[in-house]
C-alpha cells in the first residue's frame, strides 16, 4: 500500500513536469534543443543516507545557447561542482554530464523521490526570451523498518479569557511502517495523562486536555512515549513548550471626516482602531446608525493600529457615528462604537467667507505688561449675508457681530494689555445657510520684546569750591545728645568701678578670716595632742633589772576605798581648753598639769567601772630591757600600789 502511494506520488510530480515543460513559449514548444536525463543508485533505502546522482544536459539543436544551463539540487541550491560554478553555455550539439553524492533526508524518504531542476532561456525566430524550466526526477523506495510518530498541536483558542477555558488537542499520527504501540501524552498544561493503545502505519488518533484560565498565562508542551509493536523499546518524543497567553483586550476605534466637501460630491469617512491588547479580531462589520452598512471583512492584528476610508455622497451637512460588530480569537463576539462626527456640506454659491486682517500698533514693546492696540478689519467676501459672528482671541470672546452684509466690511479695535511678547491671531467664527459651522482666521502678528536704550550720558563740568577752614567743635559744639551717651557711659563705668572694688574687698576680708579660724583649729588640735605626747612620769617604779614592774589596783567591792572621783559638775580636762578658747579665741591654750592627767585617767577608770557589777583588775607590764625607741604618744608607765589601808 505504501509502494502504491508513493507511485501515486511520481505519477502526480511527472504531470507537474509535463505542465511546466508545456508553459514555456511557442519557440520551446515547437523544438526545445536541450535534453535532460538523470539516474541515481541506490534507488532502495533502509534509512536516509547518501545515493550517487549522475545527470546529463545536451543541446540537440543546430544552434550555439546565448545564456547559461544552470543545475539546482532537490533543495533548491545551485550545485557549484555543475560546469563554471553550476552553469555552462552549451554550443550545438554540445553536452555536459556530471555526476555527485546526495544526502537523501526523511522527506526526501516521505516524499518518495528527489527531484533535480536545470534553468536555462531560449530565443525563438522573432528574437523573443522564454525561460524555461526541466526537472529530472529520481524514485525512492523506502524498505527497511520505520518507526516514527508526528504530533500536531493546536491551542484553542489562542488567547484565553480569565475564567474560559484553555484547549490543547493533539493530532497523533504513524508516519513509519511499523504499528505503533502504548502511546502515552502527557501535557504540561493540566499534568494529566491520556494513552493511545495502538496507531497503524497511515493513521491519526486526536487527543485534548482542557483546564480553566486563571489570571496569568499558561504553558503548554508534551512529552510522548511509544513503542513499535513487536519490540520492548520505550521511544520518546517531545512537543516544545509554548506560552497560553491570559487575554488583555484594549481596542479603541476612532472616527473621522477627511475634509469637508461640495454638494453632491463624495465625503471621505477615515476609521481608525487602535488595538494596544494582545487580543486579535477578525471579519469586522462596521455600520452607521443611519446609512446602514458601511465596511466589512476587516481584521485588527493584535498590536496593530490600522486605518480603513469609506468614500459617499453627500448633498447635506450629515452626522456619522459608527458601530463595529467583531470576533476576536478568544472565541467571543463584541461591539465597539466611535465617536460622532459632522461632515459638512458647501453650496459654493451659499458657502460663507469672512476675510480678517490684523495690525498692531507695536511690533516691539519695551516693558512687560504693555497696553498695544490691535485693529482688526473684517470684511465678508460672500455672497451671502453673516449673522451672529463671533470673534474670539483663544478662548476669549472679543466681540459679537450681529450682521454682516455681503461685501460689508467692519473694524474692531481693543486695547489690550499683554504680560509678555508672543504672537496674536483672533478667529471668526458663525453659521452658514446649510447649517455648517465654520471658522475663519486672521493673519498672525508677532509682537516682539526689546531692551530699553539708555540715553547717552553727558560728564558734568565740576566746579572747585573754594578752600574753607573749620574750627574744631567745642563742649558746646557737640550734640546734646552725645553728650548725654557720654555722660551715662562714665556713670556706668564708675559704677562698675566701685562695684569690682567692694568685691576685692569682700574676697581680701573672708581670706583673712578663714586664716583665723584655721590657725584656731590648729592650736586646738595642738593642745588635745599634748595630753598623748608629753611625758609625766618623771617618778618611776623601782625596778629590778631583767623583771617587770607591774601596778595592780584590786577592787574589793564596798569594803576597797573608793577612788577619787570628780563631781559631775566639775568639767573635764579637755571641756576646760574648749570652754576658754570659746570665751577668748585669742587667749593662749591653758597648760595641761600632770594632776590634769591624773584626774582625766581616773574618769576613765571610773567610768569603765561603772559599767560592771563585780570587782576588777587592771594590770600592766614594762619591760625593762625594751628598746628604748618607743612611739611618742605611748603612755609614761606608772605604778600606784593600794594596801589595805587605802593609801598609795
Amino acid at each position: 500500500m505504501i509502494f502504491a502511494r508513493h507511485n501515486n506520488k511520481f505519477l502526480v510530480w511527472v504531470l507537474l513536469s509535463v505542465m511546466l515543460l508545456l508553459g514555456c513559449v511557442s519557440a520551446q514548444a515547437a523544438a526545445d534543443p536541450i535534453e535532460f536525463t538523470i539516474e541515481a543508485a541506490p534507488t532502495e533505502l533502509t534509512e536516509p543516507g547518501d545515493v550517487t546522482v549522475s545527470l546529463r544536459v545536451s543541446n540537440t539543436g543546430d544552434k550555439d545557447m546565448l545564456d547559461p544551463v544552470t543545475l539546482l539540487d532537490p533543495a533548491g541550491n545551485v550545485v557549484s561542482s555543475f560546469g563554471d560554478n553550476g552553469s555552462i553555455v552549451l554550443g550545438a550539439g554540445k553536452y555536459l554530464s556530471w555526476s555527485g553524492t546526495y544526502a537523501v533526508t526523511e522527506e526526501d524518504l516521505d516524499a518518495g523521490r528527489i527531484v533535480y531542476t536545470i534553468k536555462y532561456n531560449l530565443e525563438d525566430e522573432d528574437g523573443n526570451i522564454a525561460a524555461c524550466t526541466q526537472q529530472g526526477a529520481i524514485a525512492l523506495t523506502y524498505t527497511g523498518q520505520r518507526v516514527r510518530l508526528q504530533a500536531d498541536r493546536t491551542l484553542s483558542p489562542e488567547v484565553v479569557r480569565q475564567g474560559k477555558n484553555a484547549t490543547a488537542i493533539y493530532e497523533l499520527t504513524n508516519k513509519g511502517n511499523v504499528t505503533l504501540t502504548s502511546i502515552k501524552v502527557t501535557e504540561s498544561l493540566t499534568g494529566r495523562t491520556q494513552t493511545v493503545d495502538k496507531l497503524e502505519p497511515g493513521d491519526s488518533e486526536t487527543v485534548t486536555f482542557s483546564t480553566r484560565m486563571g489570571n496569568q498565562d499558561l504553558k503548554s508542551g508534551a512529552q510522548i512515549t511509544y513503542k513499535a509493536e513487536g519490540s520492548d523499546e520505550t521511544l520518546t518524543a517531545a512537543v516544545e513548550e509554548v506560552v497560553v497567553p491570559l487575554a488583555k483586550p484594549n481596542l479603541s476605534a476612532k472616527l473621522e471626516a477627511v475634509g469637508d466637501v461640495n454638494i453632491g460630491e463624495n465625503a471621505t469617512l477615515r476609521i481608525t482602531f487602535i488595538n494596544e491588547g494582545n487580543v486579535s479580531y477578525t471579519d469586522i462589520t462596521v455600520k452607521d446608525e443611519k446609512k446602514g452598512e458601511m465596511l466589512t471583512g476587516l481584521e485588527v492584528p493584535a498590536g496593530a493600529t490600522v486605518s480603513f476610508d469609506k468614500e459617499i455622497a453627500l448633498n447635506e451637512p450629515t452626522d456619522f457615528k459608527f458601530v463595529c460588530s467583531l470576533n476576536d480569537n478568544t472565541g467571543e463576539a463584541k461591539e465597539i462604537s466611535t465617536n460622532k462626527v459632522t461632515v459638512s456640506v458647501f453650496d459654493p454659491e451659499k458657502s460663507l467667507r469672512l476675510n480678517l486682517n490684523l495690525t498692531c500698533d507695536h511690533d516691539a514693546i519695551t516693558q512687560a505688561p504693555a497696553t498695544v492696540r490691535f485693529t482688526l478689519n473684517v470684511t465678508n467676501n460672500s455672497n451671502v449675508k453673516a449673522e451672529d459672528v463671533v470673534i474670539r482671541h483663544g478662548d476669549v470672546t472679543m466681540y459679537n457681530v450681529k450682521a454682516l452684509e455681503a461685501g460689508e466690511a467692519i473694524q474692531l479695535q481693543w486695547d489690550v494689555s499683554v504680560s509678555q511678547a508672543g504672537q496674536f491671531r483672533f478667529t471668526a467664527y458663525a453659521e452658514d445657510e446649510l447649517g455648517n459651522n465654520v471658522s475663519f482666521e486672521s493673519n498672525t502678528h508677532q509682537l516682539t520684546y526689546v531692551m530699553p536704550t539708555d540715553a547717552p550720558t553727558v560728564a558734568p563740568v565740576v566746579t572747585v569750591q573754594p578752600l574753607v577752614t573749620v574750627a574744631p567743635p567745642t563742649e558746646a559744639d557737640l550734640n546734646p545728645a552725645l553728650g548725654g551717651i557720654r555722660n551715662g557711659l562714665f556713670t556706668a563705668a564708675l559704677v562698675v568701678g566701685l562695684l569690682f572694688g567692694a568685691c576685692v574687698i569682700l574676697v581680701a576680708a573672708s581670706t583673712v578670716v578663714r586664716a583665723g579660724n584655721k590657725r584656731k583649729s590648729e592650736n586646738a588640735y595642738d593642745h588635745l595632742e599634748l595630753v598623748g605626747s608629753r611625758d609625766y612620769t618623771e617618778e618611776k617604779l623601782p625596778s629590778v633589772e631583767g623583771t617587770v614592774q607591774t601596778e595592780e589596783v584590786v577592787v574589793h567591792g564596798e569594803e576597797e576605798s573608793a577612788p577619787y572621783i570628780p563631781e559631775e559638775s566639775d568639767p573635764l580636762p579637755h571641756e576646760k581648753v574648749l570652754s576658754q578658747m570659746e570665751d577668748d579665741p585669742d587667749a593662749p591654750a591653758p597648760e595641761v598639769t600632770e594632776q590634769d592627767v591624773i584626774e582625766h585617767k581616773l574618769s576613765e577608770r571610773n567610768a569603765a567601772a561603772d559599767e560592771e557589777e563585780s570587782g576588777f583588775r587592771v594590770s600592766r607590764e614594762r619591760n625593762e630591757e625594751a628598746p628604748a625607741q618607743q612611739p611618742r604618744r605611748r603612755r609614761a608607765a606608772r605604778t600606784h600600789e593600794r594596801t589595805e589601808d587605802g593609801e598609795e
